[in-house]
């Protein structure tokens, strides 16, 4: 089993006012498709004081132009299903919601599943 680079990488995209930080997106470049490239966002976070003053949209709109730099086909994130605000900020930037069902092994877990695996 070989791994594609033995770096791992995530990027940041952080927003300031000063040297202050408001708050900041993760993300990473996904192949979903095998061919194509993808952005994928793992967290977006704006301070509790910092929200709705436009911080988490200019995030959003940061990480549109590195989907295009990049030249992704995409970009996608997730919310949790018990975190009504975040739905609410996507919802409120009409930000097309796609089903996907989402598969978590925990840590304490592991040896269960990998015994299912047979490994």
């Amino acid at each position: 089993m070989g791994i594609l680079d033995g770096q791992r990488h995530l990027s940041c995209l952080m927003a300031f006012d000063g040297d202050r930080p408001l708050g900041f997106a993760t993300w990473v470049l996904t192949f979903p498709s095998g061919t194509d490239i993808a952005l994928y966002m793992k967290e977006l976070f704006v301070r509790e004081e910092a929200r709705g003053q436009g911080v988490g949209r200019a995030l959003m709109a940061g990480l549109v132009h590195v989907a295009e730099d990049e030249g992704c086909c995409r970009f996608d994130w997730q919310t949790d299903m018990d975190n009504p605000d975040a739905q609410a900020f996507y919802a409120r930037l009409e930000a097309p919601l796609y089903e996907k069902v989402t598969y978590r092994v925990k840590a304490g877990e592991y040896d269960a599943f990998l015994s299912r695996l047979g490994a």
